[in-house]
């Protein structure tokens, strides 16, 4: 039996100049802990327990937006106001790392 524990932690910041552009930076990190259960009734009974880590991520990943586009919101023009462009993204590979598994390691043996 193995039980597997996921979770991913990510965070950032961002930065607004003069409320033309705004950019930030986003760092995800991704955790795959485990741990094993084994278990024999022949010719021995006994478990053992171990523990270790299936491959791991980090990526960080810069953004930006400019304020580009204009929304009319009614008939009459002076009603307008300016909206984020869609979010840009650069992710060069250098930024992500990929962390290999480790090899299983016992906890306990009864």
């Amino acid at each position: 039996m193995t039980l597997t524990a996921s979770a991913r932690i990510s965070g950032g910041a961002t930065a607004n100049l003069a409320a033309v552009v705004r950019g930030g930076i986003s760092i995800v990190v991704a955790v795959n802990y485990l741990v094993e259960g084994d278990g024999r009734l022949y010719p021995r009974a006994g478990l053992s327990f171990y523990h270790g880590h299936n491959p791991m991520t980090i990526n960080i990943q810069a953004w930006y937006q400019i304020r580009s586009k204009i929304k009319i919101s009614s008939w009459r023009f002076w009603e307008w106001r300016w909206t984020w462009g869609s979010r840009k993204t650069w992710s060069p590979s250098s930024l992500s790392w990929s962390l290999g598994s480790s090899p299983r390691k016992l906890i306990a043996r009864v």
